[in-house]
């Protein structure tokens, strides 16, 4: 990764509080034990440990918390029963479908040509309704990429809560490996 991405990457907010963060929580023990195990080398040692452990080895960290994150995601649909933003517009088991189909409507009028299933066709056919409703939020993740006209939505976005659940992951094989060689 060239040296202007990676600071593009990690001056982002949003980068910083979804991957960074929970990266830093996996990484924060690791370069603990390593800063004390080496503080008995010689002064140029430690120096050149604090600035892997300060820059490096969080990002790399990030890193294994975004691919731990991504690998979970789809478990976690599945036990879900499909994406939430999916399931905001199915009329199966939704509490409002009121509310749903006036999300139908806003998503009709800003694709037109992107038909969007009403009632009756997702009751006959669940996977095609489900692939209409992917699509839609495809187009509008990415028609909200602008982070200055969207920034709410990169603010509120569930990525670091995604994120957030795999350095325990992290943490538990760490924990693992640990137990066994010992």
């Amino acid at each position: 990764m060239a040296a202007g991405a990676f600071l593009e990457e990690v001056s982002d907010p949003y980068n910083r509080r979804a991957r960074l963060f929970p990266g830093f929580i996996v990484t924060l023990p690791i370069s603990v034990l390593t800063v004390v195990l080496v503080t008995t080398k010689p002064a140029w040692w430690s120096t050149v440990v604090l600035l892997l452990g300060t820059s490096g080895v969080s990002y790399f960290g990030a890193q294994l918390v975004r691919s731990a994150g991504r690998s979970k995601q789809e478990a976690l649909w599945a036990s879900w029963g499909g994406a939430l933003t999916t399931q905001l517009l199915r009329f199966h088991g939704a509490p409002n479908t009121v509310a749903v189909q006036r999300r139908h409507d806003q998503l009709s009028r800003l694709f037109p040509d992107l038909p969007m299933p009403d009632q009756a066709a997702e009751s006959a056919d669940p996977q095609a309704a489900d692939q209409y409703y992917e699509a839609a939020i495809r187009a509008l993740i990415e028609r909200t990429r602008d982070k200055t006209r969207f920034d709410r939505v990169f603010d509120e976005n569930h990525g670091g809560r995604r994120y957030s659940t795999a350095p325990r992951v992290c943490l538990y094989r760490a924990a693992r490996m640990g137990a066994r060689s010992g």
